[in-house]
């Protein structure tokens, strides 16, 4: 088998195969070359993903592009994780809405910054769902003084 050179990617015109690829897509020598250049391991943390587009429904690719996370891995994290329930219409297509792609970055955000295991995140989203956040405390305190107050002038 011909080895090809550094740089050079072989196309199927024979007349093309040893003409140079631009430096922007010139391909890595060997997979070593390429984990030390980083262009394998793809880490994003979630400042660096991209803004979420104001639409209703994502596509699972969709998602998978905004969250830096494989189709495969999305629907596994369906089974795993009870809370993300896309909606699926004709033919099984998964539909994600908003609230399913926050999801997804929070999860993976606990799996992958945090180093959380499934089961650990799985805990940590159902603690989340049953215990008030601080910020709903100070509201619900509020509302329900209000309420004593209505009560007391009936």
């Amino acid at each position: 088998m011909r080895r090809v050179p550094r740089g050079v990617w072989p196309r199927c015109d024979p007349w093309q195969r040893d003409r140079p690829l631009p430096a922007e897509r010139a391909l890595p020598h060997t997979a070593g070359d390429a984990l030390k250049s980083g262009e394998l391991m793809e880490q994003h943390t979630c400042a660096e993903l991209p803004p979420i587009p104001p639409k209703r429904y994502f596509a699972i690719g969709e998602v998978s592009d905004l969250c830096a996370v494989k189709p495969h891995v999305l629907r596994y994290w369906e089974k795993e994780f009870p809370s993300l329930k896309p909606d699926k219409r004709r033919g099984n297509r998964r539909y994600y809405r908003l609230r399913d792609v926050l999801l997804v970055r929070n999860i993976r955000s606990m799996l992958y910054d945090q180093g959380l295991t499934i089961d650990g995140a799985r805990r940590k989203l159902s603690e989340a769902k049953q215990a008030p956040s601080p910020a709903n405390a100070g509201e619900i305190s509020a509302l329900a003084r209000e309420l004593e107050e209505v009560i007391d002038l009936l």
